[in-house]
Protein backbone atom coordinates (compact mmCIF):
# COMPACT_ATOMS: atom_id res chain seq x y z
CA UNK A 1 0.00 0.00 0.00
CA UNK A 2 1.59 3.56 -0.84
CA UNK A 3 0.12 6.80 -0.44
CA UNK A 4 -0.35 8.62 -3.35
CA UNK A 5 0.66 12.47 -3.32
CA UNK A 6 -3.19 13.78 -3.70
CA UNK A 7 -4.64 11.73 -0.95
CA UNK A 8 -5.88 8.63 -2.42
CA UNK A 9 -4.38 5.19 -1.43
CA UNK A 10 -2.42 2.46 -4.09
CA UNK A 11 -2.75 -0.72 -3.24
CA UNK A 12 0.04 -2.76 -5.18
CA UNK A 13 0.91 -6.62 -5.43
CA UNK A 14 4.46 -7.60 -5.75
CA UNK A 15 7.29 -9.94 -4.68
CA UNK A 16 7.45 -11.20 -1.17
CA UNK A 17 10.05 -11.26 0.86
CA UNK A 18 12.84 -14.15 0.31
CA UNK A 19 10.86 -15.70 3.67
CA UNK A 20 7.77 -15.40 3.45
CA UNK A 21 5.27 -18.08 2.97
CA UNK A 22 3.54 -16.53 -0.19
CA UNK A 23 5.17 -15.57 -3.70
CA UNK A 24 3.85 -12.17 -3.82
CA UNK A 25 2.45 -9.44 -1.49
CA UNK A 26 -0.57 -7.42 -1.44
CA UNK A 27 -2.18 -4.57 -0.09
CA UNK A 28 -4.74 -4.05 2.35
CA UNK A 29 -6.78 -0.95 4.48
CA UNK A 30 -9.21 -0.57 6.24
CA UNK A 31 -11.32 1.54 8.57
CA UNK A 32 -10.30 2.56 11.89
CA UNK A 33 -14.57 3.48 12.92
CA UNK A 34 -16.84 0.38 13.15
CA UNK A 35 -20.11 -0.01 12.83
CA UNK A 36 -23.34 -2.76 13.14
CA UNK A 37 -25.00 -0.82 10.60
CA UNK A 38 -24.29 1.86 7.58
CA UNK A 39 -23.05 2.76 4.34
CA UNK A 40 -19.77 1.68 3.62
CA UNK A 41 -18.23 3.00 0.43
CA UNK A 42 -15.36 3.47 -1.83
CA UNK A 43 -14.59 5.03 -4.64
CA UNK A 44 -11.91 3.14 -6.54
CA UNK A 45 -10.48 1.61 -9.95
CA UNK A 46 -9.93 -1.67 -9.70
CA UNK A 47 -6.15 -2.91 -11.65
CA UNK A 48 -6.25 -4.47 -15.18
CA UNK A 49 -6.59 -7.97 -13.15
CA UNK A 50 -4.61 -11.58 -14.61
CA UNK A 51 -6.16 -14.77 -13.27
CA UNK A 52 -6.13 -15.62 -9.82
CA UNK A 53 -5.92 -12.03 -8.67
CA UNK A 54 -8.28 -10.73 -6.86
CA UNK A 55 -9.49 -7.25 -6.19
CA UNK A 56 -12.35 -6.73 -3.11
CA UNK A 57 -14.12 -4.19 -1.30
CA UNK A 58 -16.10 -5.36 1.50
CA UNK A 59 -17.45 -5.01 5.43
CA UNK A 60 -15.75 -7.55 7.70
CA UNK A 61 -16.37 -7.77 11.45
CA UNK A 62 -14.21 -6.20 13.57
CA UNK A 63 -13.15 -8.33 15.74
CA UNK A 64 -11.98 -11.52 13.08
CA UNK A 65 -10.39 -13.45 16.35
CA UNK A 66 -13.45 -12.99 18.35
CA UNK A 67 -16.55 -12.86 16.40
CA UNK A 68 -18.61 -15.12 14.23
CA UNK A 69 -17.85 -14.64 10.63
CA UNK A 70 -19.75 -11.90 8.94
CA UNK A 71 -18.98 -10.36 5.62
CA UNK A 72 -20.31 -8.64 2.56
CA UNK A 73 -18.33 -8.79 -0.60
CA UNK A 74 -18.11 -6.65 -3.54
CA UNK A 75 -15.14 -8.09 -5.26
CA UNK A 76 -12.96 -8.75 -8.83
CA UNK A 77 -11.73 -11.87 -9.41
CA UNK A 78 -9.65 -12.81 -12.38
CA UNK A 79 -9.67 -11.11 -15.48
CA UNK A 80 -12.82 -10.10 -15.74
CA UNK A 81 -13.66 -6.38 -14.61
CA UNK A 82 -16.95 -5.70 -16.03
CA UNK A 83 -18.62 -8.01 -13.74
CA UNK A 84 -18.47 -7.78 -9.84
CA UNK A 85 -18.97 -10.91 -7.82
CA UNK A 86 -21.19 -10.28 -5.07
CA UNK A 87 -21.10 -12.87 -1.69
CA UNK A 88 -22.20 -12.21 2.11
CA UNK A 89 -20.65 -15.00 4.79
CA UNK A 90 -22.33 -15.31 8.32
CA UNK A 91 -22.42 -17.54 10.97
CA UNK A 92 -24.29 -17.89 14.09
CA UNK A 93 -21.94 -18.13 17.06
CA UNK A 94 -20.79 -21.65 16.99
CA UNK A 95 -22.54 -22.95 14.17
CA UNK A 96 -21.18 -23.25 10.86
CA UNK A 97 -20.33 -20.22 8.03
CA UNK A 98 -23.05 -19.63 5.46
CA UNK A 99 -22.54 -17.90 1.96
CA UNK A 100 -25.17 -16.59 -0.31
CA UNK A 101 -22.98 -17.94 -3.19
CA UNK A 102 -24.01 -21.30 -1.59
CA UNK A 103 -27.47 -20.51 -1.54
CA UNK A 104 -27.43 -19.37 -5.22
CA UNK A 105 -25.42 -22.37 -6.29
CA UNK A 106 -22.62 -20.61 -7.92
CA UNK A 107 -21.41 -17.31 -7.97
CA UNK A 108 -23.88 -14.48 -7.70
CA UNK A 109 -22.03 -12.13 -10.67
CA UNK A 110 -23.40 -8.42 -11.18
CA UNK A 111 -22.78 -6.85 -14.60
CA UNK A 112 -21.43 -2.88 -14.12
CA UNK A 113 -21.97 -1.59 -17.40
CA UNK A 114 -18.51 -0.51 -17.22
CA UNK A 115 -14.86 -1.67 -17.18
CA UNK A 116 -13.86 -1.41 -13.87
CA UNK A 117 -10.22 -0.87 -14.44
CA UNK A 118 -10.94 2.37 -17.02
CA UNK A 119 -11.81 4.62 -14.36
CA UNK A 120 -12.85 5.87 -10.45
CA UNK A 121 -16.40 4.27 -9.77
CA UNK A 122 -18.06 4.57 -6.58
CA UNK A 123 -19.29 1.10 -4.56
CA UNK A 124 -21.34 1.08 -1.83
CA UNK A 125 -22.69 -1.65 0.74
CA UNK A 126 -25.30 -0.88 3.34
CA UNK A 127 -26.39 -2.91 5.88
CA UNK A 128 -29.41 -2.86 8.17
CA UNK A 129 -30.51 -5.22 10.43
CA UNK A 130 -32.87 -6.70 7.28
CA UNK A 131 -31.15 -6.14 4.26
CA UNK A 132 -27.90 -5.67 2.60
CA UNK A 133 -27.80 -3.83 -0.95
CA UNK A 134 -24.69 -3.62 -3.15
CA UNK A 135 -24.34 -0.50 -5.71
CA UNK A 136 -21.80 0.68 -7.98
CA UNK A 137 -22.30 4.67 -9.05
CA UNK A 138 -25.59 4.43 -7.18
CA UNK A 139 -27.18 1.77 -9.24
CA UNK A 140 -28.06 -0.99 -7.28
CA UNK A 141 -26.42 -4.71 -8.20
CA UNK A 142 -27.91 -6.37 -5.58
CA UNK A 143 -30.51 -6.35 -2.65
CA UNK A 144 -30.42 -9.65 -0.27
CA UNK A 145 -31.82 -10.56 2.92
CA UNK A 146 -32.61 -13.34 5.17
CA UNK A 147 -34.78 -15.34 2.61
CA UNK A 148 -31.60 -15.37 0.18
CA UNK A 149 -29.23 -16.89 3.03
CA UNK A 150 -29.59 -20.79 4.15
CA UNK A 151 -31.53 -21.37 7.15
CA UNK A 152 -32.68 -17.75 6.29
CA UNK A 153 -29.81 -17.14 8.86
CA UNK A 154 -29.20 -13.08 9.34
CA UNK A 155 -26.80 -12.67 11.67
CA UNK A 156 -25.56 -8.81 12.60
CA UNK A 157 -22.24 -7.42 14.66
CA UNK A 158 -19.52 -4.91 14.42
CA UNK A 159 -18.29 -4.16 10.79
CA UNK A 160 -15.54 -2.14 9.71
CA UNK A 161 -14.94 -1.55 5.73
CA UNK A 162 -11.84 -2.78 3.70
CA UNK A 163 -10.00 -3.42 0.23
CA UNK A 164 -7.52 -5.23 -0.68
CA UNK A 165 -5.60 -6.10 -3.40
CA UNK A 166 -4.05 -9.94 -3.47
CA UNK A 167 -3.42 -13.62 -5.78
CA UNK A 168 -4.45 -16.69 -4.70
CA UNK A 169 -2.47 -19.56 -3.81
CA UNK A 170 -2.89 -23.10 -5.51
CA UNK A 171 -5.83 -23.83 -2.64
CA UNK A 172 -8.37 -21.17 -4.44
CA UNK A 173 -7.34 -21.34 -7.82
CA UNK A 174 -10.64 -22.74 -8.76
CA UNK A 175 -12.53 -19.46 -7.33
CA UNK A 176 -9.79 -17.23 -8.80
CA UNK A 177 -8.02 -18.97 -11.85
CA UNK A 178 -4.24 -19.89 -11.55
CA UNK A 179 -1.79 -17.25 -10.60
CA UNK A 180 1.25 -16.62 -13.16
CA UNK A 181 4.51 -15.63 -10.98
CA UNK A 182 5.46 -13.29 -14.36
CA UNK A 183 2.05 -11.86 -14.86
CA UNK A 184 1.25 -8.79 -12.12
CA UNK A 185 -1.77 -6.50 -11.77
CA UNK A 186 -0.84 -3.28 -13.11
Amino acid sequence: MRPAPDGRIELHLGPAPPDADRLRQGGEVQSCAVAAEGLWEWEAQAPALVPGAVFGLFAYRADHAAQPWLEFDIEFVGPDTRRARLNIHMQASSAAPVTLEAARGGPVLAELGFDAARGLHRYGIAVTGREVVFTADGRVLGRFSPSDMPGRLWAGGLLRGFANLWCVDTTLESWAGSWRASGQPR
